[in-house]
């Protein structure tokens, strides 16, 4: 996509986007809804015409060029099975269509049918599927017509949470087997870290980031990434001064926040957001001593989530109130709700959000 535009009345849907997707990567559109993404998909599968700006394939500019006639194929949201078909014929649609022999079309839905693990309902109606063999055999017959490209619109959505979980791993596993370039929109923050090799991040139309999924998480290039993927603890802090390549604040006589020097030009007494992932923030009885270069905040527990494997903190500070993230079985003990604690992270943990 270069340079793309779309709009619906006054409201700009995509404005002015460009994007690069590398052949045989799994790359997601990640954002809220409404940002642009789906808009953005079915651009790419010819179904919206930009009013701006052009699209292109392997070369080939195919903004003008009619859906049917597009080497992509797009698996939706609710997935759009003949239900008066069984298995077999409704992965075997598109190849008739396209006046494939009979012979290949037979060997071609027997190979995609055992490649998502279906083979076995090749003579079930489609209708007496439940919603993970739906979502399998519409991918089936997607992925049958070897496409240069499958873009997926939030194929997953509809399915419980321990389906869904099973389904992005099988999903991530055939695309690597088949090598075919996947486009995946979702609103998932989670899912789009798990599965793809690149993800971009959109809001109100436009692309605020593309990156792997660690550069995402980890160097987030935009406030609104940095809050939207995955949580966060963010804090204000004036600069009291350097050392050893970080800045230093001190929001009591006897308490310090350190944080990496980023790039550009700060000074002295500048006013700075910044935030840590709750899982980098560590909870240490009081009388544990930090290393100098790490940040050490006096703390309460203000209360205490248990969500399986881990307990979510919220911790009182100076810096306002701070999530934690910690595993329940951590051999070091957790601390009680309204336990005093020492507050840390490493200098390297936290990072300035960017305006």
């Amino acid at each position: 996509m270069e340079r793309v535009t779309k709009r619906f009345g006054s409201f700009a849907a995509v404005d002015d986007v460009s994007l690069e997707v590398v052949e045989g990567e799994f790359f997601a559109l990640l954002g809220p809804s409404g940002c642009g993404k789906t808009t953005s998909l079915r651009m790419m599968a010819g179904f919206e015409r930009p009013d701006a700006g052009s699209i292109a394939l392997r070369g080939r500019d195919i903004t003008d060029v009619p859906p049917n006639r597009r080497p992509v194929n797009l698996v939706f949201q609710h997935y759009e099975l003949f239900p008066h078909m069984t298995v077999f014929q409704n992965v075997a649609y598109g190849l008739r269509l396209r006046g494939v022999a009979k012979r290949e079309i037979a060997e071609r839905v027997v190979e995609m049918l055992h490649v998502v693990r279906v083979e076995e309902l090749a003579g079930r109606d489609a209708r007496t599927l439940s919603g993970g063999q739906q979502q399998r055999v519409a991918l089936a017959r997607a992925l049958v017509n070897r496409p240069a490209v499958l873009l997926l619109d939030e194929p997953l959505s509809a399915l419980d949470v321990k389906l869904r979980k099973q389904m992005q791993l099988e999903l991530k596993a055939i695309q690597h087997s088949l090598g075919t370039t996947f486009v995946y929109v979702t609103h998932d923050q989670e899912e789009a870290l798990l599965m793809s090799d690149r993800v971009a991040i959109m809001d109100r139309g436009q692309v605020l980031q593309v990156g792997t999924p660690r550069e995402i998480y980890e160097r987030p290039a935009a406030s609104f990434v940095a809050d939207f993927v995955g949580s966060l603890s963010p804090f204000e802090v004036r600069v009291d001064g350097f050392r050893d390549g970080m800045v230093q604040m001190h929001p009591t006589p006897d308490e310090r926040v350190a944080i990496r020097l980023p790039g550009g030009t700060i000074t002295e007494g500048a006013l700075l957001r910044a935030a840590v992932r709750p899982e980098r923030i560590r909870l240490l009885a009081i009388g544990s001593v930090p290393a100098p270069t790490d940040t050490a905040l006096h703390g309460v527990i203000e209360a205490i989530d248990y969500v399986g494997t881990l307990s979510h903190y919220r911790v009182r500070t100076a810096l306002g109130t701070l999530l934690s993230h910690r595993l329940n079985d951590d051999p070091t003990g957790a601390p009680a709700l309204g336990a005093s604690v020492t507050v840390t992270w490493s200098a390297d943990a936290a990072f300035v959000l960017p305006d």
